[in-house]
């Protein structure tokens, strides 16, 4: 089966939403080709990550986003 970009992209929209989630994890998996971080070293980075973003958020510097807003916008950019 030869399928080409915009009929690739039109036949993954039509997953149901489990299996575009499970395809997303696994394009996401294979971008990351960065073999030199452990994943307890990318565990720790994310969780740095997540505990910089709640310093900002409760000092005041972040305001966030609605999740509603952010996925409104997230469905907006992935439709153009």
């Amino acid at each position: 089966m030869d399928i080409q970009g915009n009929d690739f992209e039109s036949q993954v929209l039509r997953l149901n939403d489990e299996a575009k989630a499970r395809l997303a994890v696994k394009l996401i998996r294979s971008l990351d080709s960065d073999d030199s971080l452990t994943r307890d070293q990318v565990d720790a980075l994310w969780l740095k990550e997540a505990e910089d973003r709640l310093l900002r958020m409760e000092s005041s510097q972040d305001s966030g986003v609605e999740v509603s807003a952010a996925i409104s916008e997230a469905r907006t950019r992935l439709r153009s």
